[in-house]
């Protein structure tokens, strides 16, 4: 859904917003991980390679274009901002193995729009940011769970989530297509329920019967989606 506006808005606007966060929250004098009298550290997860990299793997470079111009005209109260990317393939649990490096080992301050649902809630159970005192700041999913404060403290949102969008897409429906047998087909995880659950309470009807595209990871890490005549 809008995968393409996604990528837009992530590398042109989250990147202002960070660093305006960073700059509100961050005291000329503090005492504080992945901060000291020079450097802010902040840490990203995402597909640099693999089936899921094209577009996204744009998003540091965006950022670090927005850095350098931050850094070259004073940083954040005379501290600049290094960003510490790692490429987790869009896999879990290389999401979750890279999330500990850039804790344990380069003791980030914060992470930075770290990509897709399973890998950030594989992160948030595994590694758990908010136990660590890890902000977590604007989360590259839409998916609607992230913003239950209870379970994901520390994780803040930042796009539409998949049911807004449905929503939205339930309106376009009703205006263009009333009266018309209607058919989904949506992936069977967090952002295909949350599609589902938006156009259901948009009062959309599905007279066809709703197939599941179920997605897989290979034991090289990829990820694959299984064919109708499988399911």
């Amino acid at each position: 859904m809008t995968r393409i506006n996604r990528r837009t808005l992530i590398s042109a606007s989250a990147v202002l917003v960070v660093a305006a966060l960073t700059a509100a929250t961050v005291p000329a004098q503090a005492a504080e991980v992945g901060v000291s009298n020079s450097e802010i550290k902040l840490g990203m997860t995402l597909p640099m390679t693999g089936t899921a990299s094209p577009g996204y793997n744009k998003i540091p470079g965006a950022m670090k274009a927005y850095f350098d111009y931050l850094n070259a005209n004073g940083g954040v109260n005379g501290r600049k901002i290094t960003l510490k990317v790692e490429d987790d393939r869009y896999v879990p649990t290389e999401a979750v193995a890279k999330t500990n490096k850039l804790i344990l080992q380069d003791k980030v301050m914060a992470l930075i729009s770290p990509l897709g649902t399973a890998n950030n809630k594989a992160i948030a159970a595994s590694v758990n940011p908010a136990r660590r005192g890890v902000p977590v700041l604007f989360v590259n999913s839409g998916f609607s769970g992230f913003t239950d404060t209870k379970k994901y403290p520390t994780t803040y949102s930042i796009l539409p989530s998949y049911v807004m969008e449905a929503k939205i897409m339930a309106e376009y429906i009703k205006d263009n297509f009333a009266g018309k047998t209607l058919g989904l087909l949506y992936q069977d995880d967090d952002f295909g329920t949350d599609a589902l659950k938006g156009f259901t309470q948009a009062g959309i009807t599905f007279a066809v019967k709703v197939l599941k595209v179920l997605q897989e990871f290979l034991p090289d890490g990829s990820q694959s989606y299984l064919p109708l005549s499988r399911m």
